[in-house]
């Protein structure tokens, strides 16, 4: 192990699935070669993506990457401008120059956008007691505010299989989104809003 390797383990040593991803990625394009293959291997490199990037300081590049993966968030690769793998924010990035069209939708900014002006909230009904905390623990690692009440500001009611019909229908008249269990995790793995 190479002081970069320590200095990016201790970096982000805040996200423990990150740094041991990255570990890995790194460790296996070390073992790969720095473009990305085998060594005397011809096999062909994954679909290119390339695009202008401008990062927290302002600095403007543009990047190419091979292996990536995309949450909808973040785009994840092994980089060929840094001959590393790299984590761009999709927020971040200018104007895509190839591949574009092999990306998930931008997920949506659920911590922001919501009636009151701030974070979007849910209210979970109809589910298991396990099942619907859960559901609130993910949905708040995702950003949303979850409600135990239909309230003013409410966004969405995701509704279980036992979920209340007058709950749903004091939601409906307040606007908000009713959504089942496949909506929700759309909305916030794939940015997918409901109709």
């Amino acid at each position: 192990m190479d002081a970069i390797d320590v200095f990016l383990l201790v970096f982000i040593a805040g996200s423990a699935y990150m740094s041991v991803t990255l570990f890995r990625k790194r460790a296996r394009m070390k073992a790969e070669g720095s473009n990305g293959l085998p060594a005397g291997e011809s096999k062909a490199l994954s679909p290119l993506l390339r695009f202008v990037y401008e990062d927290a300081k302002g600095n403007v590049s543009t990047r190419e990457l091979t292996d990536w993966h995309d949450d909808g968030a973040y785009i994840e690769g092994y980089c060929h401008t840094a001959n590393d793998v790299r984590t761009f924010r999709r927020d971040r990035i200018v104007s895509f120059l190839e591949g574009e069209h092999l990306l998930r939708p931008i997920a949506p900014k659920l911590d922001q956008g919501g009636k009151a002006g701030g974070a979007m909230e849910i209210l979970f009904t109809g589910f298991p007691t396990d099942e619907r905390s859960t559901l609130e623990e993910d949905a708040e690692s995702y950003g949303l505010v979850v409600r135990k009440t239909v309230t003013k500001n409410l966004d969405f009611v995701c509704a279980g299989p036992r979920a209340g019909s007058s709950k749903l229908a004091k939601a409906r008249a307040q606007g908000c989104t009713i959504l089942d269990e496949d909506d929700f995790w759309s909305l916030v793995e794939d940015g997918v809003m409901p109709e």
